[in-house]
């Protein structure tokens, strides 16, 4: 699960819809600080609108885990070069 984990951050900081689709299932659930989409387009969708409002997005991994569900990812998102927002992200496979 821990390598599917990091082929998602690297699909998202290169802005791949497409390697996400593959990467997401039909029911596929974005919950994030004031958002909510459920299902692979919706979800797709939300990706899309966030990559057109970005010039660039950066995902650095700096510690990851998992249990028999989950995976717990420290990671620091760089922002436009600029912006570092140092967060959790908690994926569920």
């Amino acid at each position: 699960m821990i390598e599917k984990a990091c082929i998602y951050f690297e699909a998202f900081s290169n802005k791949d819809l497409e390697k996400l689709a593959d990467i997401y299932t039909d029911d596929v659930v974005l919950t994030d600080w004031d958002i909510h989409f459920e299902g692979k387009n919706d979800v797709l969708e939300a990706n899309k609108n966030l990559f057109d409002s970005l010039d660039s997005i950066n995902i650095i991994v700096t510690n990851i885990g998992q249990n028999e569900h989950y995976i717990f990812a420290e990671i620091d998102i760089t922002i436009n070069k600029d912006l570092v927002l140092h967060v959790v992200d908690v994926l569920e496979f």
